[in-house]
């Protein structure tokens, strides 16, 4: 494992008031976790409120995810900027600590975007590239390994082929669409994982688990990667320790 215990990581984007489910349920199986929290969200969805969100943060990270869940690769510079900016400080006024984490909403980003978003103060910024088995070497674009949602083989196959990084994904996409349900797809990848990575990166939205009945299913899929983890970690966690500040 290139000298890295197997760490667990979870992400949870979009600040939906389902999020409080999600929280019980992490808890309940001792799995580190970092919520991406806008501060409404233009797409019509709720958001939770303040008091919710410091609540989370009591036990979670709690990340940005700009003020109003835009796409950042269509917008102006100019607003890109107030959207990394000025979220990042509501979160920070709301919770009363600095907020050092940032998620791309709809995983949209440019060097310029990643760079506006390092100049904001952040850390680290989460994408939504997936299939990798480790946290890269770019704060700004941490991947992940799988989304908790039930894509298509076709999905992942188009996922597949724009993303790149081809030889260490690969394995990865074929372990992935070996099987239909997305719980067992999660015990693949982790069980891969184990064996050959040095992360395990499940990343989702409380909304969409909702609205496809998955809770069932992803108490499963937690249970069995916290059974099987060495270790639990933060996305902020995860990224001091597996990415080099070179």
């Amino acid at each position: 494992m290139h000298g890295h215990s197997f760490i667990v990581t979870t992400s949870w984007d979009d600040g939906h008031p389902a999020d409080l489910r999600l929280v019980e349920l992490l808890s309940k199986h001792h799995i580190a976790a970092t919520f991406y929290v806008p501060c409404r969200n233009c797409e019509g969805r709720d958001v939770m409120d303040m008091r919710d969100v410091r609540s989370i943060a009591k036990v979670f990270e709690i990340g940005a995810h700009t003020i109003d869940h835009v796409d950042l690769t269509k917008v102006s510079s100019i607003e890109a900027k107030h959207q990394i900016e000025s979220g990042k400080a509501r979160l920070e006024d709301a919770l009363g600590t600095p907020v050092l984490g940032f998620c791309y909403p709809r995983g949209g980003h440019t060097r310029s975007i990643r760079n506006l978003t390092q100049k904001a103060g952040f850390l680290y910024a989460r994408t939504t590239a997936n299939l990798h088995l480790n946290a890269g070497s770019n704060r700004f674009a941490l991947p992940t390994t799988l989304q908790f949602f039930p894509h298509s083989r076709s999905t992942y196959l188009r996922n597949f082929i724009s993303g790149g990084a081809y030889r260490t994904r690969v394995v990865p996409f074929f372990s992935a669409v070996a099987v239909e349900r997305i719980g067992d797809r999660v015990k693949r990848l982790a069980d891969f994982c184990v064996a050959q990575g040095t992360y395990f990166h499940l990343w989702g939205h409380s909304w969409e688990i909702e609205e496809n009945g998955l809770w069932g299913e992803l108490e499963a899929a937690l249970c069995y990667i916290s059974s099987i983890a060495h270790e639990q970690a933060t996305n902020l966690e995860v990224t001091r320790r597996l990415i080099s500040d070179s």
